[in-house]
């Protein structure tokens, strides 16, 4: 039996199960330092283009990008030696860090499925890793 991944991911953090040959299951979590968008609340104008916290709406939006993308990289570096690799989640981050997957030709084959899939707890995305895999408990 090989290494297979299950990877949960949103834009906070991703939660790898990794279904090992001896059977033994891992579980990880992997927290994101990215920090949330800056959203205008109305109100009075102000004499600057800048946003109310004083920073460039494009400047936020590219150190946002920035910090997502050292996320990713640290979860493809953590899941480069499965032999499979399984992406779920909601929104578009797991979209986004497929697309970084792709940058790497030996990481980028081993990707098998992307779904969308809720909020769920460490029980339901384990379970939903196995059923993927169709491994018994």
């Amino acid at each position: 039996m090989k290494s297979y991944v299950g990877l949960w991911i949103d834009h906070t953090k991703t939660f790898i199960v990794t279904l090992k040959p001896d059977g033994e299951i891992v579980s990880e979590i992997i927290e994101s330092d990215v920090e949330p968008s800056i959203k205008s609340t109305g109100g009075g104008r102000t004499k600057t283009p800048y946003s109310k916290a004083g920073v460039s709406v494009d400047k936020s939006q590219l150190k946002q990008q920035q910090q997502l993308k050292k996320f990713y990289e640290k979860i493809i570096k953590q899941i480069s030696d499965a032999d499979k690799i399984y992406l779920f989640g909601p929104g578009t981050a797991k979209k986004e860090l497929n697309f970084e997957i792709n940058k790497n030709e030996a990481v980028a084959s081993k990707v098998s499925a992307i779904d969308a899939a809720d909020k769920m707890t460490e029980p339901q995305m384990i379970a939903k890793v196995r059923n993927y895999y169709k491994l018994k408990r």
